[in-house]
C-alpha cells in the first residue's frame, strides 16, 4: 500500500525537495480524496506539492494523459497558460505525477468545504479560459464520445455496477424518444477538433482567494483530456451551473449567459447559432450524466436527479426558447 512515507520517499528519490527546504525541515503530508493515491505535501520554507499515484490500469492511463496535457499546454504558442498547475515531474515507471499545489484556490463545488460561489464575473472568465484552450490544435491521440451517449444501449460494464436508481434512469432514457434520438445524434456528430479538458465538473474548477491579487481560475484533473469536441467542455460547465441552481433556475440564467458571452468573445468567430445548438445538446447530455452520478447514492427526499433529467429534456425540446431567453437575451 502506498502511504505517507512512500510519498515523501518518492520526492527524495526524484530530487523534488524544494531547494529552500533544509535537511531538518519539517514535512507535513495530508491524504486527499480521489481515485488515485493523492497527497498534499508541505515543507518548511517551500511551496506545497501535489503527488498523484495511479492505483490501477485505468488510472495509469489517466495520469499519462494528464502528464501529456501539461506538457502540451506548456509548449503551446505564447506564455504558458495560467489556468493549469505546473507539472514538476512524471515518473512513468511508478505512474506518479507531481504538480504544484494551489493553496490559495478553492473549488467551485458547493458541496466541498469552503467552496466558492460562482458569480457572473467568474462565469465569464471561465468561458474565456475555455475559448483559449479550444483555440489550440488538438493533441495526438484517440478520441471517443463521452460514455453517456451509450446510455440508450449501455455496455455491460455500466449495467454490472448499476444501482436500482441507475436502472430506473436507463429505462427512462430508453423509453424517451427525445433522449434516445438526442444521444444517438450526439454520438454521430462527435468531432475531435480541439484540445478539450473532458471533465469540467465544478470540483475540477478552482477559484482564487480574492485576497490573492492576480490569481486566475485553475482547471485541474486533466485525466480525460485530449482531442475532442469543444461543445462537450462548454456544455459541462453550463450543465454544472444549472445543476447547482436546479431548485431556482432563474438564478442560473445570468451565469449561463455570462459564461457563453465570455466564451464567444474569447473564441472570436464561434458565436453562431449552429455552435450554440450543439452546445445546448451537449449540455443536456452533461445534465444526464450528472443525474446518473446522483442516482448512484441518492439522498433522502432528494429530487436532484429527476430535476436534472427534466432540465436536460427541456434543453433538447425547447432549444429555441433557451437560445432566445437565456443565451441571447437578458433573462432579468
Amino acid at each position: 500500500m502506498f502511504g505517507d512515507a512512500e510519498a515523501v520517499s518518492h520526492l527524495l528519490e526524484r530530487g523534488l525537495f524544494p531547494a529552500t527546504a533544509g535537511h531538518s525541515a519539517r514535512v507535513r503530508v495530508g491524504r486527499l480524496p480521489g481515485r488515485n493515491f493523492l497527497y498534499r505535501i508541505e515543507f518548511d520554507g517551500g511551496a506545497p506539492l501535489l503527488l498523484k499515484r495511479a492505483v490501477d490500469a485505468e488510472t495509469r492511463r489517466g495520469l499519462e494523459r494528464e502528464a501529456a496535457a501539461y506538457d502540451a499546454l506548456a509548449g503551446s504558442p505564447g506564455p504558458g497558460p495560467s489556468f493549469v498547475p505546473r507539472k514538476l515531474d512524471y515518473d512513468s515507471g511508478s505512474s506518479t505525477l507531481v504538480l504544484e499545489f494551489f493553496p490559495q484556490h478553492r473549488s467551485l463545488d458547493a458541496e466541498q468545504g469552503g467552496g466558492v460561489e460562482l458569480d457572473a464575473g467568474l462565469a465569464g472568465e471561465l468561458g474565456r479560459i475555455l475559448a483559449r484552450l479550444h483555440r489550440l490544435a488538438p493533441p495526438a491521440g484517440d478520441s471517443t464520445p463521452p460514455w453517456i451517449v451509450t446510455l440508450v444501449h449501455p455496455p455491460l460494464g455500466i449495467l454490472r455496477e448499476a444501482t436500482q436508481g441507475h436502472l430506473d434512469l436507463i429505462r427512462h432514457v430508453q423509453r424517451s424518444t427525445t433522449w434516445s434520438e438526442a444521444l444517438n445524434k450526439l454520438a454521430g456528430e462527435w468531432e475531435p477538433r480541439a484540445f478539450v479538458h473532458g471533465d469540467l465538473r465544478f470540483s475540477n474548477i478552482l477559484s482564487p482567494d480574492p485576497r490573492h491579487d492576480g490569481s486566475a481560475l485553475a482547471l485541474i484533473d486533466w485525466e480525460l483530456s485530449g482531442p475532442g469536441d469543444p461543445a462537450w467542455d462548454i456544455g459541462w460547465v453550463i450543465a454544472g451551473i444549472l445543476a447547482n441552481r436546479a431548485h431556482d433556475l432563474s438564478a442560473a440564467f445570468p451565469l449561463v449567459r455570462a459564461c457563453w458571452v465570455g466564451y464567444t468573445e474569447g473564441a472570436g468567430d464561434t458565436s453562431t447559432r449552429v455552435l450554440l445548438e450543439r452546445t445546448i445538446r451537449w449540455s443536456a447530455a452533461a445534465a444526464l450524466q450528472l443525474a446518473h452520478e446522483e442516482a448512484r447514492m441518492p439522498r433522502p427526499d432528494d429530487t436532484l436527479a429527476a430535476m436534472l433529467i427534466e432540465v436536460g429534456r427541456s434543453l433538447l425540446e425547447r432549444t429555441a426558447v433557451w437560445i432566445e431567453r437565456v443565451f441571447w437575451e437578458d433573462p432579468g
